[in-house]
């Protein structure tokens, strides 16, 4: 049973991995979706091995084997692509809404905030000019502890944040070129963030899921509204639909 699970979890870690190539979408949605988003967190607050390798393993499985693939069709594709991402977002939602056992002013109050935060991000990101010039390390490693802290947050985009920052395309082609020395300043400053973050959550999610949920439901939506299609061509639809059956299928995935 113990080997099937790891097997599960580096399973799930591959779109885990996916998720953080695509401007929009949070790995930490993608965790939600996958019903591991409460273990993935108290795990890494426990530092537990056994959970973390075989999804971190997977994620960085599904980041590297799809990150050019990605890149192109985000180049090639976009129209079709901000479709797919809008139905991944949406459907996402519907996984943390089920969650908030609380309807009241102060859940109410947290997902505005959550709602508001995101939408702000996502539109800030839109004009910031993304350049390949040379990187000074301290810049990597802001990048990376930045990025990490919205990989953990469903609804920020650690992609997005990356692309504000104008380190999108710069990571990418040093992840497509095996610059071993940018990976590394860049990773281990990501484990970094990870590691300290997670505590925080760890925390909300017990003494505040209610309240916490709201607020990552707004996050969610309103990283939705940052990539809604500016037109609903057939291709349109079918990217979305894509996107909400790719949220569906994944959610329906467990570990017994």
């Amino acid at each position: 049973m113990l080997k099937k699970n790891i097997w599960l979890l580096l399973l799930k870690g591959i779109p885990i991995g996916i998720s953080n190539v695509l401007p929009g979408i949070s790995g930490g949605t993608i965790a939600v979706v996958l019903g591991i988003y409460d273990m993935l967190i108290d795990a890494i607050k426990r530092f537990n091995l056994k959970i973390i390798l075989p999804i971190t393993i997977g994620a960085i499985l599904g980041l590297l084997s799809t990150a050019g693939l990605i890149n192109y069709l985000l180049e090639t594709y976009p129209s079709f692509m901000t479709a797919t991402i809008f139905g991944l977002i949406v459907a996402s939602a519907k996984v943390t809404i089920v969650d908030i056992k609380k309807k009241n002013i102060i859940n109410f109050l947290c997902f505005i905030i959550g709602f508001f935060i995101a939408f702000v991000l996502g539109k800030q990101s839109i004009d910031v000019a993304i350049n390949g010039s040379i990187v000074s390390t301290w810049k990597l490693m802001f990048s990376g502890i930045f990025a990490s802290l919205s990989m953990l947050l469903p609804g920020i985009s650690g992609a997005t944040i990356l692309v504000m920052l104008g380190m999108y395309e710069y990571i990418i082609d040093c992840l497509l070129s095996m610059n071993i020395t940018v990976i590394l300043i860049f990773g281990s400053s990501a484990v970094l963030g990870i590691l300290s973050f997670a505590w925080v959550l760890s925390y909300l999610l017990k003494e505040y899921r209610s309240e916490l949920m709201a607020t990552l439901t707004g996050l969610i939506l309103g990283s939705a509204l940052v990539v809604i299609p500016k037109s609903l061509t057939l291709i349109d639809l079918l990217g979305i639909i894509l996107g909400i059956s790719i949220v569906f299928i994944l959610s329906r995935t467990s570990i017994k």
